[in-house]
């Protein structure tokens, strides 16, 4: 595993961590910031679908066109 994807892990759960470990209520901000990351996230899992059916349309119509 690169150097990168290590810090990239810990950037996202030191402040999951921090989070879990404080008093603190849950605020507005709290919610629009974990809306907006489901929505990302839905709108990358979309994305990589619509990849994959483009690049497996697109290798099919290549090895046919060959062969």
């Amino acid at each position: 595993m690169c150097l990168f994807q290590q810090l990239e892990i810990l950037a996202f759960s030191v402040p999951a961590v921090a989070a879990l470990q404080s008093n603190t209520p849950l605020g507005t901000l709290d919610y629009v910031a974990a809306g907006l990351y489901l929505v990302f996230v839905l709108g990358e899992a979309i994305a990589d679908y619509q990849m994959f059916s483009f690049q497996t349309a697109k290798y099919a119509h290549y090895t046919r066109r060959i062969f």
